[in-house]
């Protein structure tokens, strides 16, 4: 491509090869420019995995770099690797979400997802940006394309429903008693403690009243008894940590016996579930899901729309969800902490958070929650 030149907003070291493994040959200052002859993959430095190669020969980390909205080679998109135009979306899609969220009320939702036509979904990822109702004033149309550090990133609009969480009477500013937990949520053990695992707005719906997004077991939240959980009138636990923060939504309970079993909707006791973290060569609609929701009261099935959605999911206290599993399934308010599985039930992928309640779910991917409530080594 012809070399376009660069405005750097922060010193930028340069480097040989794109990453900060290898010793740097010099460095660049803030308000110098570069020439940059190629994009490149490299090494992720707070969350960005792009370098541009520049006319020097060497290479430069691109969150120095103060452009964003500008193109390099104009098939540099369609030409990256599929799990590289993932990287890019996700990027370019938290970049932008603020600015678009807010200048477009009627979004609610925005999703990586493979390019549809004709009702076929090709093989290249693209944004597809979710409103109530597809606009027809040419002033307010939203983009067919993003611009994001040299890439020409297409754009699907689709139409979707607002989403809400599903707590218990959907309302989120509303106390919910802990004895509401009923059998959401999933029971998991590290071989010493046994823990209660759902969402922090169906146990702490009073604190997000206060706007308070996060306990620990160390901070003070009244009196010590009142963290006490209750299920059919009996004290089953302990509230100890939770969190509600732009990637996730949930909270665990030590379990001091054990009346709360894992059981699904209809009943029936399930043990032996592994943890999915990952998926290969997804495609839409080609994963199968179930949800174990207690308002459903039954497995219901679908499918997964997206591995990375972002949603605007409580408007009442101005919060956006980032990096969730769009489902293409319909839950129930009250089914907020229900796990879900894939469709043969051995696998657990997260927990339901939002729903549109008629198309879309919104589900918090098992690995941040076992990292955000320290529980790794459970099972």
């Amino acid at each position: 491509m012809k070399p376009i030149r660069l405005l750097l907003d922060k010193n930028v070291y340069r480097r040989p090869a794109p990453t900060n493994e290898v010793p740097a040959k010099s460095y660049a200052k803030a308000g110098e420019t570069i020439e940059v002859n190629d994009i490149v993959f490299g090494k992720e430095l707070d969350g960005n995995t792009i370098w541009y190669h520049a006319t020097d020969g060497l290479f430069y980390w691109s969150g120095g770099v103060d452009s964003i909205e500008f193109v390099g080679k104009p098939d540099a998109y369609i030409n990256l690797l599929l799990d590289e135009q993932v990287a890019v979306c996700r990027q370019a899609m938290n970049y932008y979400s603020p600015v678009l969220l807010k200048r477009f009320p009627e979004i609610t939702a925005l999703a990586i997802t493979h390019k549809q036509v004709a009702g076929a979904f090709l093989p290249e990822y693209n944004l597809v940006i979710f409103v109530k109702q597809k606009m027809t004033n040419p002033q307010e149309r939203l983009p067919t394309q993003l611009l994001y550090k040299g890439f020409v990133i297409p754009v699907d609009v689709r139409e979707a429903q607002p989403t809400a969480l599903c707590s218990p009477g959907g309302a989120i500013t509303k106390p919910v008693p802990y004895n509401e937990v009923g059998t959401l949520g999933f029971v998991a053990t590290n071989g010493f403690s046994t823990y209660l695992v759902t969402n922090y707005h169906v146990l702490c719906a009073d604190r997000l009243q206060n706007k308070q997004f996060s306990l620990v077991a160390s901070d003070e939240y009244d009196r010590p008894q009142d963290r006490a959980v209750e299920c059919n009138g009996q004290v089953v636990g302990r509230l100890l940590s939770g969190q509600f923060d732009s990637f996730t939504d949930c909270a665990k309970v030590l379990l001091q016996n054990d009346t709360i079993t894992n059981r699904l909707a209809d009943g029936q006791p399930f043990s032996g579930v592994k943890f999915r973290n990952q998926f290969t060569n997804f495609q839409p609609h080609q994963v199968a899901v179930v949800l174990a929701g207690a308002a459903s009261k039954g497995m219901v099935r679908g499918t997964i729309e997206s591995l990375f959605a972002i949603t605007p999911a409580v408007s009442d206290l101005d919060h956006v969800f980032l990096d969730v599993i769009q489902l293409r399934l319909k839950a129930e308010k009250g089914d907020s902490g229900g796990p879900v599985f894939t469709e043969d039930g051995r696998q657990l992928i997260g927990i339901l958070m939002a729903s549109d309640l008629t198309t879309f779910s919104y589900v918090i991917p098992i690995a941040v929650i076992l990292e955000r409530l320290n529980l790794k080594g459970i099972a």
